[in-house]
């Protein structure tokens, strides 16, 4: 998962929105990049914008927390950098002091059942339920269970 400090340009001048956009699969090593983005943006409570497909679970919980900790808002949506491609290593280098031009929030957004662990974590939420949500199934949690107990 990237993070990437997003701002709407406008006629709002300085007090247009910014917003944090955490965008792709939710990896062991995800969280120590929130804690780096969080800790260069220095007190900034800015809300954090997910889209992603899921991931792993234990590290989805330890965003939440953070979310939690830092009292931040959570958000289910989709949103873009303008002329900039976040994934792009110079890309994300630029907002370590200063935000990127995003686009709109989007609606339909991509939440899998790691992403509800992390969005959940938020001091307040808001979310498009409308979106390609994915939620844990207690089937799959049986049969991972199930498949602890035998190779324990």
């Amino acid at each position: 998962m990237i993070f990437v400090r997003l701002r709407r340009d406008g006629a709002c001048g300085q007090f247009c929105p910014e917003w944090i956009l955490a965008q792709g699969v939710i990896t062991p090593d995800t969280p120590e990049r929130l804690r780096k983005m969080l800790h260069q943006m220095g007190g900034a409570k800015l809300p954090i914008v997910f889209d992603s497909v899921g991931g792993d679970i234990d590290a989805a919980m330890e965003i939440g927390r953070m979310a939690r900790q830092h009292r931040l808002t959570t958000v289910l949506a989709r949103s873009s950098a303008e002329n900039c491609n976040p994934r792009n290593d110079a890309c994300r280098r630029m907002t370590a002091n200063s935000a990127l031009r995003g686009t709109h929030l989007l609606h339909r957004p991509n939440c899998g059942a790691a992403c509800l662990l992390a969005f959940a974590g938020g001091v307040t939420r808001y979310g498009s339920w409308a979106g390609d949500l994915v939620m844990p199934s207690p089937v799959c949690s049986q049969r991972a269970r199930a498949a602890e107990r035998r190779n324990s």
